[in-house]
Parts: structure tokens; sequence; C-alpha cells
């Protein structure tokens, strides 16, 4: 057996950082299989590179409960990471390579603090090599792409996703841009983030709430057969006397991260495939009263997708 260097697993963490680096002892090179980022000062995207090249991309939010690299609470339903619902549920692992001479950066924008922690195996040096997913040099990237609607909205029914955080060099192929050429995305499991605003303008109630995501491709909506519908996003109502912001899904089949149990969430039947030309536009439904601009740029609605560049 080759020498595995501090053994089979390493483990280096650190708490309220705002970075960590992580190098492979020479000669050896690295497989990443576990990263956390946990307890945010404040939301930010945090950015992962390996020999400067950008391999991931996870918008961290200290709301909601689509944080996807928590560490584990003990609560129920489990709560686990991203790393672990690919490996037990999928059996699909996510994994990250540091070839050898080379490191791994986690930073975020600003000044955002969190705890930081990553597990890895070493590998004789040529092991674990380049072109792989998630790899530098490679062009396979197996993550998870979120979108959501705007922080001021006054008009109900189907939103538009206007933002989308993930790799910062992919097609916006969540709001509504044409997947050019040279990509294909395939999408492979949903989790949806519901609930509902009070807005409290005027010293009034305003309330207003999620219904379901819609999915058009090419002009075919997808997940239903009705006129206008979706998959179920059906969102608690929010408190009345003040305003307030609940993040809680009371039906969905796809249900937030947080709230998935390992058991029960399962992937998409089959895969969403977005090819070259391809148009999507995904709205959020929200219905009720919106009255002095209800945010719900923290409802994250975020897919496990594989993208790769072909070209």
């Amino acid at each position: 057996m080759p020498d595995m260097g501090a053994g089979t697993r390493i483990y280096q963490h650190s708490t309220a950082a705002t970075s960590m680096t992580v190098t492979p002892q020479t000669p050896f090179s690295a497989v990443v299989r576990r990263l956390i980022i946990d307890k945010p000062s404040a939301v930010g995207n945090w950015t992962v590179k390996v020999a400067g090249q950008e391999v991931a991309n996870f918008r961290i939010d200290t709301v909601g409960n689509q944080n996807l690299l928590s560490a584990a609470s003990g609560s129920f339903p489990e709560q686990q990471d991203l790393f672990a619902w690919c490996e037990n549920v999928l059996g699909d692992p996510m994994t990250y390579v540091i070839p050898t001479g080379a490191s791994m950066v986690i930073t975020c924008d600003g000044s955002i603090t969190a705890d930081i922690a990553v597990g890895y195996e070493e590998f004789p040096q040529g092991a674990a090599n380049n072109g792989g997913w998630n790899s530098p040099g490679g062009k396979n990237w197996y993550g998870v792409v979120s979108g959501a609607i705007g922080s001021s909205g006054t008009t109900t029914g189907e939103i538009q996703l206007a933002t989308q955080y993930g790799l910062s060099f992919i097609p916006s192929f969540l709001t509504g841009a044409i997947l050019p050429a040279g990509w294909q995305v395939d999408i492979l499991a949903a989790f949806l983030e519901g609930g509902g605003r009070n807005t409290y303008s005027g010293s009034a109630d305003h309330q207003s709430v999620t219904q379901y995501l819609a999915w058009i491709r090419n002009g075919q909506r997808l997940f239903t057969r009705t006129a206008a519908d979706g998959i179920p996003n059906i969102g608690t109502a929010s408190a009345t006397g003040s305003a307030n912001t609940v993040y809680k899904t009371d039906y969905g089949p796809f249900p937030p991260f947080q709230l998935a149990e390992i058991d029960n969430t399962l992937p998409l039947n089959v895969p969403i495939a977005i090819r070259p030309g391809d148009i999507n536009l995904v709205y959020l439904d929200v219905s009720g009263d919106m009255t002095g601009g209800a945010d719900y740029s923290h409802f994250y609605q975020s897919f496990l997708c594989k993208i790769r560049e072909t070209s």
C-alpha cells in the first residue's frame, strides 16, 4: 500500500474565518470530499478556487433553509451537507481535485466570516489529476445553481427569477438567457424555498405567500397539464400585526435543502436537459398583497446540476 501521508482522511477547520487555504503535502495530490461553510456573519458568495481557477461558488445566507454546506446539527429532519446528500441519495459523490503543487482557496466577498471545514484525502503524485469533475483544467462541473426573484416586488403572479447564483463563468440558464453553443446542462434535483411575507405597510397587514415554481422550456410548460401552474411550493403565511418573513413550505414535493430528509427527498425522475439554443423561463408564483415591496430575494430556488463545457 502506498504511503498515504497523514492518513486516509485529513481535516482542516477554522471558526469565524474570512478564508481558508488547503495545500496537500508535497508530493501528494488530494481529493476533497467534504466542504462545510457554516454560521456566516452575513449573506455572501463563497468562491472555491484550485490552482487559481474557480471550481465552485456557493450563495450562503443567514436566513432561510438553503444553506447547502451546513454542519450537522442533530436536528430532525436530519440536516446534512450537500456532499453527504449527493453520496447517500444519488450515489454520486461530489469531489474537488487538488493536483500536486496546487492549493484550494476558499474566500467570500467583503469581510464576511464563517466556520469553515474541509475533509480531504491525499494520494501519491499523479493519482488525482486534472480533467475530471470540478477539477482545474477540466470542463465538467458538478454543483448547485440557485436563482431568486427581486427584492422589492409589488405585483403578484408568476415572477421570473432575476438573479442566478453559482459558478461565475457559466451561462445564466435560470434567468431566461439562451444557452449558447458549447454548453450543456442536466438538472438532477431541486430544492425549493417557499414562505410568506408581510410588509405591514401603512400600519396595515399586506401579506403574500409563494404558490408554485413554473418552468417553461422552449415555450413548453413543464411539471403541469394546466394552463398556469407548476411544482407546488405553497408557503406558510406570515404573521399578522407586523412586518415579518416566514421561510417555510406547507406543501411541496421538493423541500428546501435543510428540511430535506435523506429518505424522502428524491432527485428528478428524469433530469431536465438543457442544450444549446434552449430558452428556460423559471418563475416563482406569489399570491396575496405585496404592497410596500415584498422582498423575496432570499428565497432561493436551488438546483443540483451537471454542467459541461463542450467546446
